[in-house]
Formats: structure tokens, sequence, C-alpha cells
């Protein structure tokens, strides 16, 4: 193992060499003047430090930084402000803590990983990290081809509560980590760097919506910043039960060759068959792992039976979902957990949530256009930009929440080609993916799913979505 961490560090500093910038190592050397940085003379930098090489050298000699303590060099990187740095030396430690070897936490980050507590498993999330009790790990297998394109015709299932309860003990959810072989190789390098300052962010120009959303390629105003995207996809079968959902197994196939195909920057683990206790676990690991500043998107798939539910407050019904235990999760207590204040180093980037379940018990039915007038209001605004630094955000910006179907309704799948909206959403994104941003892409699925029709009263269905984006979100950036 020897041998392997230490091609781990040199691999490291293979990259950071690679791209460092001239303007950085200037800064660098100011910097490590500092004491606890090495408190180099400007004598002895100008000497001995005279490439970035020799930096490194002369500060594994003071031990500024070893194998599996990067804590100083973080804190180094977080002085030139450069999160690109910062993510190399994260790649490092990720690749340690996979083979088991202990790495230091960077106590200076404010997003550091919290250290679990005794009993509780560590809230990690990527390969060789946390598994809920009871999971059993499964080497991730190559999905099989789609099935060929089927009729809309035929489909006489949905995800409602029309089952009995389990007899016996509940089915184990099955874990399957993709191998980073699939996956790509670690690389999280990002195009351009997070340190963004408020003023990039607010345009002073007479109007904040032409000056925002224009036509470019790529701007950071515009688009949401590129980067490793966490995408979990927990599908309920309820096997060998009475309210099996038949076909989901193709959910998983299209979910899996769809990322597969998407590319190294997207990290999918996928589990099925999910309690309610196991569920609360995983959104809690999450939290301190959307924490460490890995990720920049997040997605949750949720595929299982669902109809509305009392709230605790004795509020209207909500949305909410059945676990394999036979318990119902709201859907807002679900994405609470992933709000602003809940997750800091989240709070202005893209968590997109989907959620494949029924709405209600009604069929949706064809139905004429509507003439009905809608009211207007135009409320004051009190905005200012003049002065960025006071601006706070929403806790729940950011977020969209796809549902597959409107409130109220049913939704509808097959043995063929699985749940409707995942199948058309999953080709939707492999054909718009460099092209379109997601709420574009979204648009065209509810194109697709007004011409599919049941056999059942020949039901429809009508995907909608929620969102609270502040910009564009691509699956594959140019």
């Amino acid at each position: 193992m020897s041998e392997q961490v230490n091609e781990i560090q040199r691999e490291m500093l293979r990259k950071l060499r690679n791209n460092i910038t001239d303007e950085e190592f200037d800064l660098m050397k100011r910097e490590i003047q500092q004491k606890d940085l090495g408190g180099f003379g400007p004598g002895e930098i100008q000497r001995h430090v005279t490439t970035i090489d020799a930096m490194f050298d002369r500060l594994i000699r003071k031990q500024i930084f070893k194998v599996g303590n990067y804590k100083k060099l973080h804190k180094l990187f977080r002085l030139i402000e450069s999160e690109q740095h910062r993510d190399t030396v994260r790649e490092a430690e990720m690749k340690l803590r996979s083979i088991n070897y202990p790495v230091e936490e960077d106590e200076g980050s404010d997003s550091a990983q919290q250290v679990p507590q005794q009993g509780h498993h560590p809230a990690v999330l990527h390969p060789g990290a946390y598994i809920p009790p009871g999971a059993t790990y499964m080497p991730y297998a190559a999905p099989p081809h789609y099935a060929p394109q089927s009729q809309y015709m035929g489909a006489s299932q949905y995800d409602s509560q029309q089952f009995a309860a389990p007899r016996g003990p509940a089915m184990q959810p099955v874990v399957a980590h993709p191998q980073p072989s699939m996956l790509g190789p670690y690389d999280l390098r990002q195009p351009q760097s997070s340190q963004v300052s408020m003023s990039d962010k607010l345009p002073r120009g007479s109007s904040m919506e032409e000056d925002v959303f224009r036509n470019v390629e790529f701007d950071h105003r515009v688009f949401y910043e590129p980067g490793k995207c966490y995408v979990l996809f927990i599908n309920n079968l309820f096997t060998g039960r009475s309210g099996y959902r038949e076909g989901a197994e193709r959910d998983e196939d299209n979910i899996r060759r769809l990322f597969r195909d998407l590319g190294e920057n997207f990290y999918l683990q996928y589990t099925k068959d999910v309690t309610k206790g196991q569920l609360e676990s995983y959104l809690s690991a999450l939290q301190s792992t959307l924490g460490s500043g890995l990720y920049k998107s997040f997605i949750l798939i949720l595929g299982s039976h669902g109809e509305p539910q009392s709230s605790r407050t004795g509020g209207p019904e909500k949305d909410g979902v059945l676990m394999a235990d036979c318990r119902w999760m709201l859907v807002d207590d679900i994405i609470k957990h992933f709000h602003g204040d809940k997750i800091p180093a989240m709070k202005d980037m893209p968590k997109i949530f989907i959620i494949q379940s029924c709405r209600g018990k009604e069929h949706a039915r064809s139905v004429s256009y509507s003439d009905a007038p809608a009211e207007l209001s135009t409320p004051g605004m009190l905005h200012s930009v003049e002065n960025p630094d006071y601006l706070t955000r929403p806790v729940n910006s950011d977020v969209l929440i796809a549902y597959a179907t409107t409130e109220g309704t049913k939704a509808w799948r097959n043995s063929d080609e699985g749940s409707w909206f995942v199948h058309d959403l999953c080709e939707v994104i492999a054909e718009f993916k460099d092209k379109e941003h997601i709420l574009d892409i979204l648009v065209r699925v509810n194109n697709r799913m007004v011409w599919r029709e049941s056999t059942e009263g020949r039901a429809k269905q009508m995907p909608c979505f929620v969102c609270t984006f502040t910009k564009r979100f691509m699956f594959k950036y140019k």
C-alpha cells in the first residue's frame, strides 16, 4: 500500500505543477513567508524556491504538508483564491480514503466534513464510503440495451397505494456503486474558478434580465458552474409484494445508461427498496457529503408509489411517497434537507429532484383549451443591486422539482419501457444534453408526454415542474 499511497501524492503534485500559473506561483511565494506555512525568508525564496517543484520539496522537508495531511496546502490555495487547486488536493484525499488511508480534515474550510458521532455511519457518499444499515455492496454492472421503442398504448400500471402491507421482514436495499473505471478517472478540476465575486454575480446593467440572460456560449452569470454532480437514484420496487411496480426495473436500466453516457462528471449511486429510516440516514449523510465542496450540483431521482398525505402541521395534504416499510415520506420533508441554510456550500448551486410517483388517484383526461381569464398582479420589489454585499438568498432558491404528473393524478408505466416520464426524460436528455438547459428539456418531455395514452380509460399523464433556479443548468457544457 505504501507505494500506492506515495503515487497518489506524486500524481497530485504533477497536476498542481502543470496547472499553477506564474502569477499564482508569485502569490504562493509571498504567502509561504507566513510562519505556519514555512516561514521562508525573502533570501531563502530567491535562492531555493525557483520552481514549483522546489517549493513543494521545501514544504515537504519542513513538514508543512505530508501524505494525508494537506490542511496547510488547502490554506495556501485558499489564500491565493484557487478553488481549482483545492479540488486537485481533494481528489488525492478522496483516493486515499478509498484505500482506507487516514486523511486529516481541512479544519480551516467552511465546508469541511463533520466528523461523525459515535454510533453513526461516516457521512460520506463517494467510492469506498457510506452504505446504509442492512445494505449490501454490489459491483456495477453495465445495463442491458434499451428495449425496442414500444407503442404508447398498453400501459396499465400506475404508482399509487393499492397493495397490502408486507408480510415478514422488509426487503433490504441493495446499493450498487459504479466502479471508477465506468465513470472515468477522478478529475475535479473545474473549467473556471468557483471564486466568483458578488459583483460578478450581480450585473450592473440597466436591465438585470437583459444583461444576465443573454445569448452567450458560457457565462457564469447565466449558467451554473460546471463540475461534479452527485446523483442518488432510489427505486422502490416493492419486490415480492402485491404492490410490485412492474416495469420499474427498466427505469434502472434507463437511468444507468443515461449517466454512464453523460460522462465522468456524474457520480451515480443506486439503491432500491429503501425504508423511511434508511432514507433519513441517506439524507443526513448527504448534507455532509455535499457540504464538502466536491460537488457543484445534486440530483435525486425517487421512484415509488405516491399519493397526497396529511402534514404534521394539520394544513392541506401534501405529496407523499411510500417507502419500502410502508411508511410515508412527504416530498417537502425530503427537499428541506437540501435548502441553503442546511448545506451552505450548495446555497447557490442547482439541486434537482425528479419524483416518479402518483400524486393522487384521478385519471388525467384530455380536455379542450380553456378561455378562463387570469388575473395579473405586479407587487412592488425592493432590490439592492447597488449594495450587493448586503444581499441574501432565499433558502429555497436554486431548486428544481420535476414531477412525473400533475397534482391529484396518476403516473403510468409499462413492462416494456418502464415509467413513461423516466423513459422520455432519459431520451430527451441524451439527445439535447449539450444543446439545451434543463428547463427547455423538461418542456420537450411535456411535449412528448401529451401524446401518450393508457388503455385504462384512455387516461393521460401530464408532467410538471416547480423551479426556483437562478441560472441555467446544462447536463453537458460546451
